[in-house]
């Protein structure tokens, strides 16, 4: 198959070759991250499943970092000490491997979804954020001028009432919040301050337009 041979070919030119890697190690993370892309990782948790040491778990994603086949965000807060002890998320720059190498029982759409929605932040200068509460907003935007657009991903039409609700606290619990956004299959309205926009439709906002208006 073209995508795992795809696949294997970063990661030992990229990686393994360069850095003089264990092959057998650097694919078995690499695996398992692409497997647990959009879920709260720590260097614990991977230390704990993989068996590798803390540097070594340090080490590792670092190098896949540096090779952008894998990309974190971090929790969203004013506390530079918080945001640094709570967990990042992890996403791939390539949602088609994930289906390709990973261990999987779902096609996970709205997981791939929301990695897509990453990896178009990033290409249009953004710096995302997650932030966590009571609820979970899967990206926090902060804009120039210092307003903050929040936005959840489902892609589904059927939005569950947590989706809103995590919008919600977290515009109450932060200082700005200009802009919440749900982006949906094919859903398309405005409801009480949310903007709900297909995601086909809000990968073609420009970047001076990615809020909601």
């Amino acid at each position: 198959m073209v995508a795992p041979q795809y696949f294997d070919d970063i990661l030992y030119k990229d990686i393994i070759g360069r850095y003089n890697l264990n092959s057998q190690r650097t694919k078995e993370f690499a695996v398992f991250l692409i497997t647990n892309i959009t879920k709260f990782i720590s260097l614990r948790n991977i230390r704990n499943a993989l068996s590798f040491s803390y540097d070594t778990t340090k080490e590792y994603l670092s190098y896949y970092k540096e090779a952008y086949l894998f990309f974190t965000t971090d929790c969203f807060s004013y506390s530079l000490k918080e945001q640094k002890i709570m967990a990042s998320k992890i996403y791939t720059i390539d949602p088609g491997l994930r289906n390709a190498v990973s261990f999987r029982f779902s096609q996970d759409d709205g997981r791939l979804a929301e990695n897509i929605v990453l990896i178009e932040l990033l290409r249009k200068g953004m710096q995302p954020y997650y932030w966590k509460g009571k609820n979970e907003v899967d990206f926090v935007i902060k804009k120039n001028d210092q307003t903050i657009t929040a936005i959840n991903v489902t892609y589904s039409n059927e939005i569950e009432e947590r989706e809103i609700k995590a919008l919600e606290e977290f515009k109450n619990n932060s200082k700005k919040v200009n802009d919440m956004i749900i982006i949906t299959k094919d859903l398309e309205k405005q409801q009480d301050g949310v903007y709900f926009i297909p995601l086909w439709k809000w990968l073609l906002i420009e970047e001076d337009e990615i809020i909601s208006k």
